[in-house]
């Protein structure tokens, strides 16, 4: 063994979901990590490790998801429960709430009131985390043979999402490996209810969710740092192809407006889309329409969107774009661990407009500077299709905050639909101030230099690296 040869340090990442996919295991985080000298070892879950494109300079480990076994299990249950209900006053909790006890008898529901009383208190709740965690100590089923990390990096809290990166969380505190925690999704630490964990250090993306951080999660300011979102930093600044050219290969005319319709995991929007466009081009035949399909297997595996596919792709001025690359290739049954973004970005700097139902894409939309208009009605379209939801999203807590910058217009019908898209396309500038405060807010400072403060702010963490950890708080 040569002893003159200095140790590398080591980084440990689980992939137990797809957030770790789209947010961390990405070539240019992986690249400015190895730059720096630490080596990085992924835990990946075993259905995902044989799909899973791997990176040759990394080392990759099958983990099962982590979970708590015997007799301990009920206990778990129990308080991850509970945890689901916070915060229980607010608007959007009480309708997942409603929605959880539903179906159960008349003591579970009476028994379930009691705990959604407490569930109100964030003081509650975080004694409830600290009886959790003392009741389930060394309970966690983590197999992991390899103790020679000098640090954990996690994507999440234990928030309803993020349950084994709770236990990831345990598993490195009891072998004394510090952990770095990094939120993923703009809603993860205001709609998906109180942490599962204790937590050292977190990263977040602007001020929002710092704030969600400390006012809803109860973890001291001092241990959250702001450093902007990962996978949106270089939007902005990324080479596209010529707009004339892109929408020419989709066989669109760049003459025409282009409205971008991102649908949900629900078919019927894409039938009421597809009707409102149609009814849009008789009296203004000015438009086309790009549709983005959500990737979902069952959604796409379904009689109703196979056949809403064959026949949309068969319409002049409607191009089809899928985000589950591996059903375009073919491959149908594949696990969509990385959603298709190149076309995605380029859709969204050169349409005029975004259809959506209050998904992550209205903020993707307010980073282009596009209008966004978010559709909330529930059509009914006919006995073929299964018959749409009512869900109350401007209830939810991330989408009151979101709505509250008044980045976004809200359709409710058919009528007024069309009278947006319109007026959207007349007065493009409309909302701009908004839709830029919404991303300052949200999604924190993108100047190209998030993934360098996340590397900072881990190797500050680590024994021997060079620290450059003033960069890592903005």
């Amino acid at each position: 063994m040569d002893m003159s040869k200095p140790k590398k340090l080591k980084v440990g990442i689980p992939v137990m979901g797809k957030g770790a996919t789209n947010h961390i295991h990405r070539s240019e985080v992986i690249d400015a990590f190895l730059e720096r000298g630490v080596e990085l070892c992924f835990f990946v879950r075993p259905d995902y490790f044989d799909i899973l494109k791997q990176n040759p300079d990394c080392s990759y480990i099958s983990c099962d998801i982590p979970a708590v076994t015997r007799e301990k299990k009920a206990i778990a249950g129990f308080f991850e429960y509970w945890r689901n209900l916070y915060p229980a006053k607010d608007p959007g909790r009480k309708i997942r709430f409603r929605e959880l006890i539903s179906p159960r008898s008349c003591i579970a529901r009476m028994r379930s009131e009691v705990l959604a009383w407490g569930a109100k208190s964030r003081v509650t709740m975080q004694l409830a985390l600290y009886l959790e965690e003392r009741m389930l100590q060394g309970a966690e089923h983590v197999e992991i043979s390899d103790r020679s990390f000098d640090l954990m990096l996690l994507l999440g809290i234990g928030t309803h999402g993020t349950q084994p990166e709770a236990l990831f969380a345990r598993w490195a505190r009891s072998h004394g490996i510090p952990t770095v925690q990094v939120v993923a999704n703009y809603d993860g630490l205001s709609s998906k209810g109180f942490r599962g964990t204790t937590v050292d250090e977190l990263l977040v993306w602007g001020p929002t969710m710092r704030d969600d951080a400390v006012r809803l999660q109860g973890i001291p300011e001092s241990r959250v740092k702001m450093i902007g979102a990962l996978r949106y930093d270089h939007l902005r600044d990324r080479q596209y192809p010529p707009r004339d050219t892109f929408l020419r290969q989709r066989r669109l005319n760049p003459s025409r407006k282009t409205i971008l319709f991102a649908g949900s995991r629900n078919v019927h929007h894409y039938f009421e889309m597809l009707s409102a466009f149609e009814e849009l081009n008789k009296y203004n035949d000015q438009f086309q329409l790009v549709i983005r399909v959500y990737p979902k297997k069952s959604l796409l595996r379904s009689a109703a969107m196979t056949y809403f596919l064959r026949h949309a792709r068969t319409l002049p001025g409607v191009y089809v774009s899928i985000a589950d690359p591996n059903y375009e290739e073919g491959i149908e049954n594949k696990e969509v661990l990385a959603i298709e973004e190149e076309e995605l970005w380029s859709l969204l700097k050169h349409s005029d407009l975004v259809v959506n139902l209050y998904s992550t894409i209205a903020l993707e939309a307010c980073l282009f500077d596009k209008p966004v208009i978010n559709m909330w009605y529930f059509v009914n379209v006919g006995m073929a299709v299964r018959q749409p939801v009512y869900i109350p999203y401007p209830e939810i807590y991330h989408i009151r905050k979101f709505m509250g910058y008044g980045a976004a217009e809200q359709a409710t019908s058919r009528e007024e639909l069309i009278d947006l898209i319109q007026r959207a396309v007349e007065q493009p500038e409309q909302r701009s101030g908004q839709r830029r405060l919404a991303v300052s807010k949200e999604l924190g400072p993108l100047d190209g230099k998030v993934i360098d403060r996340l590397v900072d702010f881990c190797c500050s963490r680590l024994p021997g690296v060079d620290q450059q950890a003033d960069r890592a708080s903005v």
